[in-house]
């Protein structure tokens, strides 16, 4: 217990509160957390009263263990399309090639990053205000909202 209390009340006192601080305490947290699971998973399975109990502390345990997991897959996005990115890069490439060199201004653009970086114009991932618009022309560039196909 000790070893997260500290942690917390050290960096509690720090004038500067950064997010990191508290990764130190992080492993006394799963330990706790993991006896927590072991003592109820074993009242569950020899001591609780009743099988609706005993199912439901089950199931609680199965739960928390099964949760970082499902936000794991979901940071990792197994199952996402890659081709979708891959086929946006090459809209972008066409693009780059029909309108030339900048400077100009892409608007209501998916994904203006990969724009910016295939194309060398600046994006917007929305529709350009009127005072934007204005800037872009008093600047010289040319406007474009391209009809990317798909997208």
């Amino acid at each position: 217990m000790l070893w997260f209390v500290a942690p917390y009340a050290l960096f509690s006192l720090a004038a500067t509160k950064m997010d990191a601080y508290p990764l130190v305490a992080m492993p006394a947290v799963e330990v706790m957390i993991a006896a927590a699971l072991v003592t109820t998973w074993q009242f569950a399975v020899a001591e609780a009263p009743g099988i609706r109990l005993r199912s439901l502390m089950m199931i609680l345990c199965s739960t928390l263990v099964l949760l970082p997991l499902r936000f794991t897959a979901e940071r990792w996005r197994p199952f996402r399309r890659a081709s979708n990115g891959l086929a946006l890069a090459r809209d972008y490439k066409l693009l780059a090639k029909y309108i030339g060199p900048g400077p100009g201004l892409l608007v209501d653009v998916p994904d203006p990053i990969s724009a910016m970086f295939y194309t060398g114009w600046t994006a917007l991932g929305r529709p350009a205000t009127a005072e934007e618009l204005t800037e872009a022309r008093a600047r010289g560039w040319r406007i474009v909202r391209p009809a990317l196909p798909g997208h």
